[in-house]
């Protein structure tokens, strides 16, 4: 999407704009969790005990990544790093 609506300006002239881009970032991350179980114990089962057991996993997920980047506008092109109109009869 071309954001012409916020130019730059440049020797006066509206000639670079900023474009939105948008991109996903895959990454990884570590969880770790605990949780008890429950077991029959003691003289003929008939307590109850409790065991602890802790776990890790690897899990994935996606974010969205967004950056502005400085372009020239519509009827603009870039000439060693500086926007320039196209035509040779523009303003």
């Amino acid at each position: 999407m071309l954001l012409c609506s916020l130019p730059l300006f440049t020797n006066g002239q509206q000639s670079v704009c900023t474009r939105r881009t948008t991109s996903t970032q895959a990454y990884q991350y570590y969880a770790e969790g605990s949780y008890q179980v429950s077991y029959s114990c003691g003289f003929l089962w008939l307590s109850t005990c409790y065991r602890s057991s802790y776990n890790s996993q690897v899990r994935y997920g996606t974010k969205f990544v967004y950056d502005l980047e400085v372009v020239c506008c519509s009827g603009y092109s870039s000439v060693g790093g500086d926007c320039l109109p196209t035509c040779p009869n523009c303003p």
